[in-house]
């Protein structure tokens, strides 16, 4: 079995990656001009969230980074199967707002990554007296 920190990046990589090509492939229905004004609007939570992640060291705050691209993840396909559903010539505007509406469930998220993040960078680790 691999080591969890492996199955970590590998989680990582699979949620962001997924959630990356679903933006990009809902936004190249658009032309060029689809990508650009998704990944903007749609993208930015994937890319912070990554970013986050990779300056991460603990476990735990890695942990709520990848349940957080999840829950993203899962929130804009959501969104994405809606609008596609929809044959409203104005449901495009919804993914301007994707982003947006998920900020108050993703901050926390962040806050607490960070909070893991600095609680274990301040811990004193008790040292052993050899006797």
């Amino acid at each position: 079995m691999p080591p969890p920190t492996r199955v970590l990046a590998l989680l990582l990589v699979l949620t962001h990656g997924v959630t990356l090509l679903g933006v990009l492939t809902t936004g190249l229905q658009g032309g060029l001009g689809g990508v650009f004004f998704l990944m903007a609007f749609a993208g930015f939570p994937v890319l912070i969230n990554a970013a986050a992640c990779w300056q991460m060291r603990t476990a735990a705050a890695r942990w709520i980074g990848c349940t957080a691209a999840l829950g993203y993840s899962i929130w804009f396909f959501i969104i994405n199967a809606a609008v596609q559903a929809s044959h409203d010539a104005q449901a495009a505007i919804t993914y301007v707002f994707v982003g947006v509406y998920a900020l108050p469930i993703l901050i926390p998220l962040w806050m607490a990554m960070a909070w893991c993040e600095r609680r274990a960078r301040t811990t004193v680790r008790p040292r052993r007296i050899s006797p």
